[in-house]
């Protein structure tokens, strides 16, 4: 299976300089709308540290999780030609 990107080397620039301006407008926007980095933003805890186990979120996350996997097995059993 040959995968294509493009189908010319044109469509291929293209391509990539309009998401390099998508990339370059949304850091305008967010630099304009938070201005240039300050240190007195930076946030300084131990996420890590501060993490404290239990059963019922981790359940819930479990659960979450599960659903994405299946609903997207599910999904996409047709194209990806997934047997179930």
């Amino acid at each position: 299976m040959k995968a294509v990107l493009a189908p010319n080397w044109f469509a291929a620039a293209a391509r990539s300089l309009l998401l390099l301006g998508a990339i370059l407008l949304v850091a305008a926007i967010m630099l304009g709308a938070k201005g240039p980095p300050q240190s007195s933003r930076e946030v300084r805890r131990n996420e890590i540290a501060r993490f404290a186990p239990r059963l019922l979120p981790g359940v819930a996350q479990l659960g979450a999780q599960l659903l994405l996997v299946v609903g997207l097995t599910w999904t996409c059993r047709g194209p990806l030609k997934i047997r179930l």
